[in-house]
């Protein structure tokens, strides 16, 4: 660690991500018995199950594998293969010239942006270096965070989304009638889809129903505003919900592995963003579609030029509010919010 990184850690009084400070494959801590399957294959087990959290979070291939890695190699399993692809994790580590190598694979079948849990994953990694705990002790630790039920409501995680799209609006320049309705129609979409997803609908779908659900408010809205004595711009509180919407995508994560040398979970994650994101156009079109066609008056969707310089401390503040809330709603610890 530079003077510099010891430094801002004195200063902001936190700690370095364990994937942040592994360089080289550790000397091991707790070293099995190599000859011994079962406790192989139950410390393969637990390295592959920090890498599924990891995974499911939406962290990098390259990042995941040598999460994977750092681990296996705590236990004394040093020379491993591990492949990660965008939702499945196979580790292969080498026990001798004498004995065959072991195997494992782990498929994610959820994406989970629970970041107390990835704290926590990432706190247990710490231990399993600095306390040389057992692997049975580390699967029945590891067992009990991923089972654990998430630290707020998802109620809370609802309202958060809402007050998320709320401060985007503002941050775009739209008043409090704007952000009102944003909150409300990210509310029906958070509550809506997790109905949906309950129910086995695929997110292709999901997302074109968030899609209708952002816009048909807005154009409402927009219908009426003579009559009710209105100004509202129906682009901002559309922009406010496609914008939840797409939070939880992880384009930034494909670019990452495009960047870093993991080029299929990279192609495999930047088509998922693209599938989702025609989802939301198709729901978006959809809506816009009807409204012709029962003859609402449709409003000119463009994208306005920014205030100028007086309304900066207001686009701040939102803008803070904005990712707040965004660390709300994925659950993250209540000292990382501030």
């Amino acid at each position: 660690m530079s003077r510099f990184d010891e430094f801002l850690d004195r200063l902001l009084g936190t700690r370095r991500a364990t994937i942040d400070a592994v360089t080289e494959a550790p000397a091991p801590l707790q070293p099995i018995d190599l000859t011994d399957d079962a406790v192989v294959a139950e410390a393969l087990d637990v390295a592959v199950r920090v890498g599924e959290v990891l995974l499911a979070s939406g962290t990098g291939a390259i990042d995941t594998a040598e999460q994977v890695r750092f681990v296996a190699a705590t236990y004394g399993l040093a020379q491993c293969d591990v492949d990660v692809t965008y939702n499945s994790i196979v580790l292969s580590a080498y026990r001798g010239p004498t004995m065959p190598p072991s195997s494992t694979m782990r498929v994610v079948h959820y994406r989970s942006m629970d970041f107390t849990r990835l704290a926590a994953v990432d706190r247990l990694t710490r231990r399993i270096r600095r306390d040389a705990i057992s692997p049975a002790q580390a699967h029945e630790e590891l067992l009990a965070i991923t089972t654990k039920a998430h630290p707020y409501n998802r109620w809370v995680a609802t309202v958060a989304w809402s007050a998320m799209a709320a401060s985007i609006s503002v941050l775009l320049g739209g008043d409090a009638l704007v952000a009102l309705v944003a909150f409300g129609s990210t509310f029906v979409i958070d509550r809506v889809n997790r109905k949906l997803n309950a129910a086995g609908l695929p997110f292709f779908f999901q997302h074109l129903v968030g899609g209708i659900v952002a816009t048909a408010p807005a154009i409402t809205l927009y219908g009426i505003r003579e009559t009710i004595g209105i100004e509202v711009s129906p682009g901002l509180i559309i922009a406010a919900g496609v914008t939840v919407l797409l939070s939880g995508l992880s384009l930034v994560g494909s670019v990452q592995d495009a960047i870093t040398g993991a080029p299929i979970t990279a192609s495999a994650r930047f088509f998922e963003v693209l599938m989702m994101t025609g989802g939301i156009i198709a729901g978006v079109a959809t809506t816009l579609r009807v409204a012709s066609v029962f003859g609402a008056e449709l409003p000119l969707i463009s994208y306005e030029a920014l205030p100028d310089l007086t309304q900066l401390p207001t686009k701040i503040l939102a803008g803070a509010a904005a990712a707040l809330f965004y660390a709300l709603a994925c659950y993250a610890e209540r000292r990382a919010l501030t």
